[in-house]
């Protein structure tokens, strides 16, 4: 990795790798057979597949609806 990168292709390849990662994360749960598990409700959210959602969505550069949601804590 060149670190010759401007601060937005940097942050442009971060955000490819977590959607990546997010990806191989949904694979391994499907292959275990844990997607039952994330149907269950967190203290956030209705349920855990919300937040695998809201990631792939915030990854995804083409969609603007992550620009409109407030960061919680």
């Amino acid at each position: 990795m060149n670190n010759q990168l401007s601060y937005t292709e940097q942050l442009e390849h971060r955000i490819a790798i977590l959607e990546k990662e997010v990806s191989r994360l949904i694979e391994y749960i499907d292959e275990n057979r844990l997607m039952e598990s994330l149907d269950k409700p967190t203290k956030y959210s209705k349920s855990a597949w919300t937040h695998v959602l809201n990631m792939e969505i915030a990854c995804d550069l083409e969609n603007k609806d992550s620009l409109y949601w407030i960061a919680s804590n």
